[in-house]
């Protein structure tokens, strides 16, 4: 789904793999995603299960989530469609599960938080991190949009009650870049 408006409701969806495509991409306000079970199995590119660029109000829970990385922030220049003026503010991802597909890697970040963010809070998911970094968050970043130079930042991401579970031998469990200070808070995860 490609969703671009407000005041959206997707529950109780199965979607197999998408090939070219994220299972759920947003540039809205006011969406909720609940109970879901998402499959995306990319193949050296980023496609993600859930995805928002742009928006507001944006809640994410109790869906399974299978290969597909979970990814919140706006568009850099280099994307097309990018603009200096997205941004993602209050957005929840709670109670979801992160599960590996047998047979497929996948060394994509598992939920990836872009510069560009604001009032994020990820809690009490359960994610497979197994060899990869399981969250990621970029705190500040200087884009180019052709010849404004803009310096976005996460302001309140919270990780709270989250649990990673890592059976490989390599991984993290976050995976921090940046000089934003502050910008996350991090209690009560494993």
């Amino acid at each position: 789904a490609f969703v671009n408006g407000s005041e959206q409701t997707y529950m109780g969806n199965i979607a197999g793999d998408s090939t070219a495509q994220h299972n759920i991409r947003i540039y809205g306000s006011r969406i909720l995603c609940y109970g879901n079970d998402l499959t995306n199995l990319p193949q050296g590119s980023s496609l993600a299960t859930l995805r928002v660029n742009d928006g507001s109000d944006i809640y994410w829970a109790n869906n399974v989530l299978h290969g597909g990385q979970m990814l919140i922030g706006p568009l850099g220049p280099e994307n097309p469609g990018a603009s200096a003026d997205a941004s993602v503010n209050t957005i929840v991802v709670e109670g979801n599960k992160w599960e590996s597909v047998s047979g497929h890697w996948s060394n994509n970040d598992r939920v990836q938080i872009y510069a560009g963010v604001a009032n994020i809070m990820v809690r009490n998911n359960i994610i497979d991190g197994t060899n990869a970094t399981a969250i990621s968050a970029d705190t500040s970043q200087s884009q180019t949009f052709g010849k404004k130079t803009i310096v976005r930042t996460i302001k309140n991401l919270q990780l709270l009650d989250n649990t990673v579970v890592n059976t490989g031998t390599k991984g993290a469990f976050l995976a921090v870049s940046g000089t934003e200070k502050r910008a996350i808070t991090l209690k009560n995860s494993l």
